[in-house]
């Protein structure tokens, strides 16, 4: 049987078009991905573009999942609550579909959606995502690991802003040892988990070790930063107002000098 050249070219086109497609998706994806970490302006309009793109194409990865997440944290950012929110789903949805539904990609996504949850009030559904994230993360990596360390303190926050104490604390000390255990020392992450724990300790009646522990995120972020950082701002005001609560007004009129100096250089 003799076959047709033409016919020969034809399914070689048809063969070579899906990997084209394919790789021509990926450049476009980390275009988006770049464009959406920068915040420009026509971000959207190319994100959306190249999305409606992929999908006519039948691609369905974890880039295009990693896509929408990204374009959903975008509109968080802008307040634009519900077209966040159906992005995330659809991001959560793809990657278990491609990944399966104990992957711990999944629980990046799933924690957004609690914060935006939260961010809206609804605190019924945001407890039970982040436990969920926080359940994935566990099962696919053990309990002593960073991302979990995440997960305790995204679910430790919420605790505490509820007023939740007693059940905050010992996520926010678990956080803290895990980030010092797997990051040092004098990490910046652990500096928050630091902060974190000082806001509980202090509001519980242990002003000495909150005092520690500001003290001891404000040298970790001095360090990393320089003096002028806004993180360190931030744990400055952390100990002024300490400081001010507990009537030591001369220690809180020294950081408030330094938080002005800081200030002025940021003009």
């Amino acid at each position: 049987m003799k076959i047709h050249r033409s016919l020969v070219l034809s399914l070689c086109f048809s063969l070579q078009a899906p990997l084209a497609a394919a790789e021509n998706w990926d450049v476009q994806a980390r275009r988006c991905l770049t464009l959406l970490d920068q915040s420009r302006d026509n971000a959207e309009q190319v994100c959306r573009q190249a999305l409606g793109r992929a999908e006519k194409t039948g691609i369905a990865d974890e880039l295009l999942a990693n896509v929408m997440n990204r374009l959903g944290v975008f509109y968080d950012e802008k307040g634009r609550f519900d077209d966040a929110e159906r992005m995330y789903r659809r991001s959560i949805n793809l990657k278990e579909k491609v990944l399966g539904p104990d992957s711990p990609e999944l629980a990046k996504g799933i924690s957004n959606l609690a914060q935006l949850f939260w961010s809206r009030g609804w605190f019924d559904y945001t407890e039970p995502l982040f436990r969920q994230a926080l359940a994935i993360r566990e099962k696919a990596l053990g309990r002593d690991h960073p991302l979990v360390a995440n997960s305790l303190n995204s679910l430790g926050l919420l605790y505490w802003n509820q007023g939740r104490h007693a059940e905050a604390e010992p996520l926010f000390r678990e956080a803290l040892t895990i980030r010092e255990k797997h990051l040092g020392a004098d990490h910046p992450d652990v500096a928050t988990a630091a902060s974190n724990l000082a806001v509980l300790c202090d509001g519980a009646g242990k002003p000495i070790e909150a005092e520690k522990l500001y003290e001891r995120a404000l040298a970790i972020r001095e360090q990393a930063f320089g003096s002028k950082h806004p993180l360190v701002a931030d744990s400055l005001n952390n100990l002024l107002l300490f400081y001010r609560g507990h009537g030591r007004t001369q220690e809180a009129e020294r950081l408030a000098l330094r938080l002005a100096d800081i200030s002025a250089a940021r003009r």
